[in-house]
């Protein structure tokens, strides 16, 4: 039975990010795995710390937190409910989707440019 709930200390974190947290329990050589890694990466490089990937090879944590198969990913909350679970890598619009429905990012200040060197000529 997979978990419903994960504590950040069982996945070697001491808090979830804000985001949350994608876990993934690969395999070594396993193509899916790598896959559904770069996949959860580009979405946690681009969404300004808010969310985070921990990959689990095997070994204890697979077997303490039920892992049978691989790629396995769980996306986490902040508080460690469960939300989402793939047994292949997840689909880019999914990942889309759930990333759009994080919390807002902070709008950026315009940025002003201008020149106040004299001119040499």
């Amino acid at each position: 039975m997979l978990p419903d709930r994960i504590t950040p200390g069982q996945v070697g974190l001491d808090q979830f990010p804000s985001g949350g947290a994608f876990v993934q329990f690969s395999t070594p050589y396993s193509t899916s795995s790598r896959v559904s890694l770069n996949r959860l990466a580009a979405v946690a490089a681009h969404s300004q710390g808010r969310v985070t990937v921990v990959e689990i090879g095997g070994g204890p944590a697979h077997m303490r937190l039920g892992m049978r198969a691989t790629p396995m990913v769980l996306y986490v909350d902040a508080a460690g409910a469960v939300r989402r679970r793939w047994s292949a890598p997840p689909e880019l619009a999914e990942l889309a989707d759930l990333s759009a429905g994080l919390e807002p990012r902070t709008a950026q200040a315009p940025v002003v440019a201008a020149a106040t060197a004299k001119s040499l000529a």
